[in-house]
């Protein structure tokens, strides 16, 4: 007779295969492993009827199986936003707490909706060294434009830089920019707006409270049109700010692997092409930090 937690030994090595590898946890490699056995009942039956973990990995359906599971990570780790439907029902939330919500509620309520997106998520770990080097970087800048900002303007630390009197959040991604929407109601000076690189800097006519800003947010934007609109460089290039804050990732979004060196290769030769110069470079958890 079989052993009875044959089927769960090979459900732990598929989710072990899988985090690994991947940039998931361990539960969430399970609750994908899950999903692959569910449609999979021939690996199931293989399970019933061999004891033998090991010959069971031998056999085809598990290979397939195995091979399924680090395709859907792949796929879901690809997606920036993993939950349209709670990313809405906490914007709603969020737009409805009442003006005089203590600014701490509000915070948390914005923190919550920006763990929703993978690049902000990816932050978390470090955010308090992140906001202590932006805090400093700023100083007394007035005016900020965040380029592609995704949902990073719900964790700018607003109640600590009252220096700040203008925050230009530009985005194309329409839900992103209505939770941000939502927060600006509790922070007058965050401007939220629906942006796309094609636009050119005209698409954001009026938007800026002068010609330039003092520090623009140029937030691991880089290396992503390098890759898939250079031609969009040469937008990015003429962003309108005396300071720029570029970032890329030291780690891949999706596998378990450094792109350090790729990421900052495209940053020096986007910066030097530009005729601008970098005054600082670290890293602060998972990203590379240039101040130009």
């Amino acid at each position: 007779m079989p052993e009875p937690d044959t089927l769960a030994t090979i459900r732990e090595a598929l989710a072990q295969g899988v985090s690994v590898n991947y940039r998931t946890s361990p539960d969430d490699a399970l609750l994908l492993v899950d999903e692959i056995l569910a449609h999979s009942p021939a690996l199931r039956e293989a399970a019933k009827q061999e004891p033998d973990p090991q010959a069971i990995r031998r056999l085809r359906v598990y290979k397939d199986a195995a091979r399924e599971a680090k395709r859907l990570a792949y796929k879901r780790l690809r997606v920036y936003k993993t939950d349209t439907e709670q990313l809405s029902d906490l914007t709603a939330r969020l737009a409805k707490l009442p003006q005089e919500t203590p600014v701490e509620e509000v915070c948390r309520a914005a923190e919550e909706i920006a763990g929703l997106h993978v690049s902000t998520r990816e932050r978390l770990s470090a955010l308090t060294e992140f906001t202590d080097y932006i805090t400093r970087v700023l100083g007394s800048a007035e005016t900020v434009l965040d380029v592609g900002c995704g949902l990073y303007p719900l964790l700018f630390p607003f109640p600590v830089l009252p220096a700040v009197r203008h925050y230009v959040a530009a985005d194309s991604d329409e839900a992103s920019v209505e939770a941000l929407q939502a927060f600006a109601r509790h922070m007058p000076c965050l401007v939220p707006r629906r942006w796309n690189i094609a636009d050119g800097w005209g698409g954001l006519a009026g938007s800026l409270a002068q010609p330039k800003a003092d520090v623009a947010f140029l937030f691991k934007v880089i290396p992503v049109v390098a890759r898939q609109r250079k031609a969009s460089l040469s937008v990015l290039a003429q962003t309108p700010a005396t300071r720029w804050l570029v970032t890329g990732s030291t780690v891949s979004m999706t596998k378990r692997r450094s792109i350090a060196r790729r990421e900052r290769g495209a940053l020096h030769r986007f910066i030097a092409d530009a005729g601008r110069t970098v005054l600082d470079e670290r890293i602060i958890g998972e990203e590379l930090v240039l101040m130009v």
